[in-house]
C-alpha cells in the first residue's frame, strides 16, 4: 500500500515537472521568436537605409544626366533651326 502511494505521488510529481519543463521551453521559444523578430526588424531598417542612400546618390547621378540633357536638347535644336534656315536660304 506504500508503495502504490509512493508510487503516485512520484508519478505526479514527474508529470508536474515535466509540464513545467515544457512550459519553460515554450517560454524559451516564445524569447527566441521574439529576439528573432526583432533582429530581423533591425536588419530590414539597415537596408532601407541603405537603399535610400542608393536612391539620393542616383537622384543626382540624374540630375547632372539631365543638365546634359537639357544642353543637348538646346543644342541639337538650335542647329536643326540654323540648318533649315541655311538651307532654305541656299535653295531661295
Amino acid at each position: 500500500m506504500l508503495r502504490n502511494e509512493l508510487s503516485d505521488l512520484l508519478a505526479d510529481f514527474i508529470a508536474t515537472q515535466e509540464k513545467r519543463a515544457g512550459e519553460v521551453s515554450l517560454i524559451e521559444r516564445i524569447v527566441r521568436v521574439e529576439e528573432a523578430q526583432r533582429s530581423h526588424e533591425e536588419l530590414t531598417r539597415t537596408m532601407l537605409g541603405q537603399i535610400n542612400l542608393r536612391f539620393d546618390s542616383m537622384d543626382k547621378r540624374f540630375e547632372e544626366m539631365g543638365r546634359r540633357m537639357d544642353r543637348f536638347m538646346f543644342w541639337s535644336l538650335g542647329l536643326t533651326v540654323t540648318a533649315t534656315f541655311l538651307i532654305i536660304t541656299i535653295l531661295r
